[in-house]
C-alpha cells in the first residue's frame, strides 16, 4: 500500500460545548429594529426615528442572514460537548465519555459566524456538526475552528490509522494491530540494536557496549529519512524509527520526532510523543500520553509509560575524529 500521506492535522484539541440556535431571524430583526425605534425617538423624533429603525432592522435581519447557514447545521442534530483531536472525537456522555476513531465519524462540516467586536471584523463563533453511521452531532465553539484539513482529509486520516506498524526498518515484520503493540516494538528494535547492523552505521566498540550502540551522522541520515519519509506505507516503520531515536538517544532527530506527534495514528503519534518527550523536548511542543490514551490500549499505554532506555540522550559520534 503505498501512495502519499495527507497533511499531519494542524490542530490538537478542539472543544465543542452544545449549540441550540436563538430565537428567529425575522422576529429577531424585528425586534431589534423596534429598540432602535424607542430609542432614537427620543433623540431625533418620531420621522427620522423610523427611518433609522428600518435600517437597523435590516442590518440585523442581514447579520442574522449570515448565521442561517450556521443554523442549518443543527437541524436533526443533537446538541452535544465534545472534543476533537487528531485521532477522533471524544463525546461527552452521561456514564463515561465514548471514544469516536475517525472510520465511526462519515461526515464533519462546519461554518463560522463572523461579526465585529469593538469595531474590529472578527470570527464570532463556529458550529460544527459530525454524522456518524447512528446519530448527528452539533457543537460549537469560540472563533474560527481550525478544522479545514479534516474536513478535506477525513478519510484519509481513517486510511492513516488502519496502517499496520512495521517491526523493523524496511516493513518486512508487522505488529499484529490486534495484539499490544508498543512491547513488541520496543522488544523488537532492541534487538535490532544488538546486532548492530550496518545499514545503522552504529559505532563499533567492541568491549565497551555504550558506544556499540552509539549512533553517527550515518544512522542520524537513516532514522531522519524514515522518519520525515511521507510515502503511505503499511508496514509503517516510522513508529520503529522514532524508538531506535530514543534507544540511541539521538537528540538531533527531535524536531522529527515532534513532526509526527499529531499523526492521525494513535500508536505512531504516541511513541514520537514519548521518544521527543525522553530526548528533552519539552511538553508544551510534544504534549502529554495522556493526550492520545484514549485511543490506546491500556498496554500500549503502560508500555509506553514504563519506557526507559538503556543510553541517555548524546551527541553522534564524530566518526570522522
Amino acid at each position: 500500500m503505498e501512495g502519499v500521506l495527507p497533511p499531519l492535522p494542524d490542530f490538537r484539541y478542539v472543544g465543542l460545548d452544545p449549540y441550540r440556535p436563538r430565537g428567529i431571524l425575522v422576529a429577531g430583526a424585528l425586534a431589534t429594529g423596534a429598540g432602535a425605534f424607542v430609542f432614537a425617538s427620543s433623540l431625533i423624533g418620531p420621522g427620522r426615528a423610523i427611518l433609522t429603525a428600518i435600517g437597523v432592522a435590516g442590518a440585523a435581519l442581514f447579520s442574522q442572514r449570515l448565521r442561517r447557514n450556521v443554523h442549518s447545521l443543527s437541524k436533526n442534530a443533537a446538541p452535544t460537548s465534545m472534543a476533537i483531536v487528531p485521532w477522533g472525537v471524544i463525546i461527552a456522555d452521561d456514564t463515561a465519555p465514548r471514544v469516536l476513531r475517525w472510520a465511526s465519524a462519515k461526515h464533519v462540516e462546519f461554518d463560522t459566524v463572523h461579526g465585529r467586536e469593538d469595531g474590529v471584523p472578527t470570527a464570532l463563533y463556529s458550529v460544527v456538526r459530525l454524522r456518524t453511521e447512528r446519530e448527528q452531532l452539533c457543537g460549537m465553539t469560540a472563533g474560527a475552528a481550525p478544522l479545514e484539513r479534516l474536513v478535506a482529509y477525513l478519510h484519509d486520516y481513517d486510511d492513516e490509522q488502519h496502517h499496520i506498524l512495521a517491526a523493523d526498518l524496511d516493513g518486512q515484520t508487522a505488529a499484529d494491530p490486534l495484539d499490544p503493540q508498543v512491547a513488541f516494538l520496543l522488544e523488537s528494535a532492541r534487538g535490532h540494536l544488538a546486532t548492530a547492523p550496518s545499514t545503522l552505521g552504529l559505532a563499533e566498540g567492541g568491549y565497551r557496549l555504550r558506544y556499540a550502540r552509539m549512533g553517527t551522522p550515518i544512522t542520524v541520515d537513516r532514522l531522519r529519512a524514515i522518519l520525515r519519509d511521507r510515502t503511505a506505507r503499511s508496514p509503517d516503520p516510522r513508529a520503529f524509527a522514532a524508538i531506535l531515536a530514543a534507544e540511541l538517544g539521538l537528540r538531533e532527530l527531535t524536531p522529527e520526532l515532534l513532526s509526527l506527534v499529531q499523526s492521525p495514528h494513535p500508536v505512531l503519534a504516541a511513541v514520537a510523543k514519548r521518544a521527543a518527550l525522553l530526548l528533552g523536548a519539552p511538553t508544551t511542543k510534544a504534549g502529554s500520553l495522556d493526550e492520545v490514551a484514549p485511543f490506546l490500549g491500556e498496554a500500549d499505554l503502560g508500555a509506553l509509560s514504563g519506557w526507559r532506555p538503556a543510553v541517555a540522550p548524546c551527541d553522534v559520534l564524530d566518526t570522522s575524529l
